[in-house]
C-alpha cells in the first residue's frame, strides 16, 4: 500500500505545505493556531479515507482546539506535544463531548499557555476545577463560543466559577465583589 504524507509548517508568521497549490496568506501565532485544525478539517474532506493524522505542536490552544473539534477529525488523530504522542479522540471521549466542546471557551477564559498564571492560579488548578464543575458552567462555557455578546446569566455563571477557584472549602460566595472583599486580607 503506498501512502503519501502531506506537511504543512507554520512558523514566524509564514506557512507553507508539501502540497503543490496550497497558497497560504501571512499570519501570527494564534491565526497558525487555528489554521492548523483548519487544514486538518480540510485534509479529512478532501479524502475522508484518511486513516491517520498527526498534528506537531507544542501549543495547548492546538490541543483544545483539535479536542472540541474531535468529531471533524480522522478517526485517528494524535497531536505530538513535548510530553508526548496523545491521541485526540481517547481524551475527547474521556472528557465527554459536552467538556470537549467547553475547551476553547475555557482556555481563553483561564489564560492562554504563555501568562502561566491568573491572579496566582495556574493552568492545572483551572483544568481541574473545570472537570469537576457543573453541568451549568459547562453550559455557559460553550454558549460563550456562540454569541457576540454575553448576558448577565453568563457573567454571573462565570464569576461563580472564578468563585470556586479562590475560595475555600465551605465558603459559598458567587459573586465577584463578595470575592474581593474575601480575599483582600490575603492579597491586600
Amino acid at each position: 500500500m503506498e501512502t503519501t504524507k502531506h506537511v504543512i509548517v507554520s512558523a514566524g508568521g509564514r506557512t507553507t505545505s508539501s502540497v503543490p497549490g496550497m497558497i497560504f496568506n501571512e499570519n501570527d501565532h494564534e491565526e497558525a493556531d487555528t489554521l492548523m485544525i483548519r487544514h486538518a478539517f480540510m485534509a479529512n474532506d478532501r479524502n475522508s479515507s484518511i486513516s491517520e493524522l498527526t498534528i506537531m505542536s507544542p501549543d495547548t490552544g492546538v490541543l483544545f482546539l483539535a479536542i472540541a473539534n474531535c468529531e471533524s477529525l480522522p478517526q485517528l488523530t494524535t497531536i505530538k506535544m513535548l510530553s508526548g504522542e496523545l491521541n485526540i479522540k481517547q481524551i475527547w471521549l474521556a472528557l465527554g463531548q459536552d467538556k470537549a466542546c467547553a475547551l476553547p471557551a475555557f482556555h481563553t477564559f483561564s489564560g492562554a499557555d504563555n501568562i502561566g498564571k491568573f491572579c496566582k492560579i495556574g493552568k492545572a488548578r483551572w483544568f481541574k476545577l473545570f472537570l469537576n464543575t457543573s453541568s451549568d458552567i459547562i453550559s455557559t462555557f460553550q454558549l460563550t463560543l456562540k454569541v457576540d455578546e454575553v448576558s448577565d446569566d453568563v457573567i454571573q455563571s462565570l464569576a461563580q466559577f472564578v468563585c470556586q477557584a479562590y475560595c475555600l472549602k465551605g465558603i459559598n460566595i458567587d459573586s465577584i465583589v463578595e470575592l474581593r472583599w474575601y480575599l483582600f486580607p490575603s492579597y491586600g
